[in-house]
């Protein structure tokens, strides 16, 4: 079976107003025989290799962007808004 039933969702949440993820994965291991684990992935897990690849390159082959580095770890000069900081990203993708 793929699928749940709707009677068979209700009588396993007994009329919850609110429905965890375990509630979902004990129903998962005890209709299909499906162990779900839940762990919450990191940041950096949520990376796939070729972005990662790609954020390395951005940042140490890009001249700008390492003298942006070094200038805030002696200055503490941080960008200040929004705008600059996409600008500066959209650069370092472009390879600028």
């Amino acid at each position: 079976m793929d699928y749940i039933k709707k009677e068979t969702l209700d009588k396993n949440v007994k009329g919850k107003s609110v429905i965890a993820l375990t509630d979902f994965a004990e129903l998962f291991e005890k209709e299909f025989g499906i162990v779900v684990p839940l762990k919450e992935k990191t940041t950096y897990e949520k990376l796939t290799e070729e972005q990662r690849r790609k954020l390395t390159k951005a940042i140490f082959y890009n001249e700008e962007v390492l003298e942006q580095l070094r200038k805030a770890s002696t200055e503490r000069d941080y960008i200040q808004n929004d705008e600059e900081a996409i600008q500066i990203i959209k650069k370092a993708g472009d390879g600028q």
